[in-house]
């Protein structure tokens, strides 16, 4: 007989809640709904506390993300799970008028026009040490952020091929991503949290 096939969504989700909640969607198949809610709002209040906590603080750091890859520079939309989570952390990311979720190709003098003078730089990926930054296009070195060493990688757990748990556990979390950019975006706030994903590189 044939098994029937559901539809997992998860990565079209733009809100990092809305992500996580698709645990819902998964304890049904295991009859484990009361459990899936419990987790959820958990997530949810952690989040949301976390989010009143930052957005409230005066200052908002500019932010950029990614590198290039080949002849462009994958910027996220404004409307990008990214997006959100920079926004909800207090910062300030730079292509947040963009209205769209997905990712904006644009050349390195596009990016190095608008966030020249950023203030901070998040995941660069398969990248260790701003050596490795520098190693894969020396023109990086003309941002401020790597002048003033404000870049950041999720990077901190990584398993032999050098991928994080951020991709998995990460989706399942985002509390602990926004924690982390909060740290990050906030430090002095926010210096007694531990990073889970992210290290200054």
């Amino acid at each position: 007989s044939k098994l029937p096939v559901v539809i997992v969504l998860d990565h079209l989700e733009e809100h990092p809640l809305a992500r996580a909640e698709w645990i819902k969607f998964f304890a049904a198949f295991v009859n484990k709904q009361q459990l899936a809610d419990s987790i959820f709002k958990k997530i949810e209040s952690d989040y949301l506390s976390l989010k009143l906590q930052a957005q409230s603080l005066p200052e908002h750091p500019s932010v950029f993300t990614e590198i290039k890859f080949g002849e462009a520079w994958y910027m996220p939309g404004g409307k990008s799970y990214m997006s959100i989570l920079i926004s909800d952390a207090g910062g300030n990311y730079l292509w947040k008028d963009v209205p769209q979720s997905g990712s904006i190709p644009l050349s390195f003098e596009q990016v190095l026009a608008k966030a020249g003078e950023g203030d901070i730089w998040l995941n660069q990926p398969l990248l260790f040490s701003l050596q490795d930054i520098l190693a894969s296009d020396k023109r990086y070195a003309a941002f401020k952020a790597m002048r003033t060493k404000q870049v950041y990688n999720n990077t901190l757990h990584r398993n032999k091929m050098g991928y994080s748990p951020y991709w998995e556990s990460g989706i399942m979390h985002p509390e602990r991503i926004l924690s982390d950019l909060a740290k990050i975006l906030h430090p002095k706030q926010f210096e007694k949290q531990d990073f889970y994903f992210y290290e200054q590189l």
